[in-house]
């Protein structure tokens, strides 16, 4: 598996929410029973973790899985830093 990455912008202390729809060709993915989705935030060029999402299957029929980043995670990030999720 490959990561993927996404640039967002936010505020610190912000809850940063987005779904993402797991498919190919128009046409969506079932997710299996036991499937483990993460998420990061890393320092653009390092690789050490400085905050993780929460993830969670909205629809496993549809492929669809919501990431959060809580605002108590969020207001840590050093907002001097390139960071990239």
């Amino acid at each position: 598996m490959m990561p993927a990455y996404n640039s967002f912008q936010l505020y610190m202390g912000d809850t940063l929410k987005f779904t993402i729809t797991i498919g190919s060709s128009g046409s969506t993915y079932f997710i299996p029973d036991g499937s483990i989705f993460k998420g990061a935030v890393k320092e653009k060029g390092r690789a050490n973790v400085v905050a993780d999402f929460d993830a969670s299957i909205v629809s496993a029929s549809a492929g669809k899985v919501l990431f959060v980043l809580p605002s108590d995670s969020s207001k840590l990030l050093n907002a001097n830093k390139n960071r990239v999720s």
